[in-house]
């Protein structure tokens, strides 16, 4: 048998092998043995009938189609062991000629990883600061939902709150009518129509005015897209949003303050807290991003495919949890086929799958392990959360994909911590001689 390996692009080695004459021959005759076992040939027992009689009735090629189904995964784990090839996923027949007898494989390969420099790698984490704007924010936000509502005798302004009959004339045709309806009068508001809010300023209790504004071109009814409305509008009531002054008195309301400064000093270190969680999230994508560049990535396309079926796998279980969808129910309220949302996340899958190999190979080479306990101490953190369904939920974390699954992700936030330190420059730069073997 003769083999030859040419390394294709993508961890991919297409192998040509060329199987003996002599081999084939054998083959071909066991097959005709075979197929006149399994087919009955008038004047001959079961097996018996001449290897003649059986090419004559069913033709060389069907005898072919046996040897190849027969010899191929034979002859493939030969060339393999000749090459020397461990192959990563599941080879594919893409070529067969039967005289010779040449067959052409591609067989995946084990990803390629190079990190490169990455122990060389330095960044600054951002600084995190917290503005007196932002505390004020915060404390008008608290203020506003400690507010009341309050009659008021005067014409409308932006802000009040408003209580309307609205009908909508389009073409001579009454298109909507909305009795007694509370409008928040705002200038970006959108309800029925944009600028609808700026014609109720200046109305008070008791008036009626009528007014034309167009529908926008998004609006859900499409045969109201662009054309214009004739309004005609009563106003039944109003009522301004009076707040409570900003003092001790909100403090002790608002929570265990005894002043408005404890308040205050409170929200800083919430508003600090948050801006260093986010700022902490961004700098490790950052430091993943920036080693993912400097290294060398490649994977067999059969890996991208699998991460692909992940992604549709996690849309489908978000859309049944989230909205009762299942993923086919949505591509088609979208008009959409599986093939071409597919496409749009291969993309997110390629960058997804670039992270997951580097930080696979950051646990390899850092010598990352897991300390005894550490899973099930991980599992019982995860299936606490769930209440009285807690053993439920740690039975089932607790199956050995789940368990497989679990040391994974604790592996991962391992990789992504040394690689933070060591963007931080608080890790020693020197590699020990065994890790720089790997």
């Amino acid at each position: 048998m003769k083999v030859t390996a040419e390394r294709l692009e993508n961890c991919q080695v297409e192998l040509t092998i060329e199987v003996d004459e002599e081999r084939v021959e054998q083959e071909l005759r066991r097959a005709a043995r075979r197929i006149s076992k399994q087919r009955r040939i008038p004047g001959f027992r079961a097996g018996k009938a001449p290897y003649d009689v059986v090419l004559r009735l069913f033709g060389k090629e069907a005898l072919y189609q046996v040897v190849l189904e027969d010899l191929t995964p034979t002859v493939f784990k030969e060339a393999l062991e000749k090459e020397g090839i461990e192959p990563f996923a599941k080879a594919e027949l893409v070529d067969a000629q039967f005289e010779p007898m040449v067959l052409k494989m591609v067989v995946p390969v084990a990803p390629i990883v190079e990190l490169g420099d990455y122990r060389q790698l330095r960044l600054t984490p951002p600084e995190v600061t917290v503005s007196d704007e932002e505390v004020e924010a915060v404390l008008k936000r608290i203020q506003t939902q400690h507010g009341q509502w309050q009659p008021v005798d005067r014409p409308a302004q932006l802000g009040d709150q408003a209580i309307v009959d609205i009908e909508s004339t389009v073409e001579g045709e009454v298109v909507f009518s909305n009795q007694e309806r509370v409008l928040l009068l705002e200038a970006e508001s959108l309800y029925p129509v944009p600028g609808f809010s700026e014609q109720i300023v200046g109305m008070v209790i008791g008036e009626d005015r009528e007014f034309d504004l167009p529908y926008p071109d998004n609006v859900a009814n499409k045969e109201l897209a662009g054309k214009e409305s004739h309004f005609k509008v009563h106003l039944h009531d109003l009522k301004e949003l009076v707040l409570p002054d900003l003092d001790d008195d909100l403090a002790r309301t608002v929570g265990d303050f005894e002043t408005l400064d404890e308040l205050k000093a409170q929200i800083r270190e919430n508003l600090r807290t948050e801006a260093e969680r986010e700022a902490e999230d961004r700098f490790v994508n950052e430091v993943l991003t920036a080693t993912v560049e400097r290294a060398r990535i490649e994977f067999p396309p059969v890996l991208l495919e699998r991460e692909l079926d992940s992604l549709l796998e996690e849309r489908d279980r978000a859309l049944r949890q989230i909205e009762g969808l299942n993923l086919d129910n949505w591509l088609q309220m979208r008009k959409k086929s599986r093939e071409e949302y597919r496409d749009e996340l291969r993309p997110k899958a390629v960058e997804r799958l670039k992270r997951g190999l580097a930080l696979g190979k950051v646990v390899e080479l850092e010598g990352i392990v897991l300390e005894d306990g550490e899973v099930e101490d991980q599992i019982e953190r995860l299936s606490s959360a769930f209440g009285e369904q807690a053993d439920k939920a740690r039975d089932a974390l607790s199956s050995p994909d789940n368990k497989r699954s679990i040391a994974s992700d604790l592996l991962t936030s391992k990789a992504l911590r040394r690689l933070v330190a060591i963007a931080k420059g608080e890790v020693e730069d020197e590699i020990d001689e065994e890790k720089e073997l790997l």
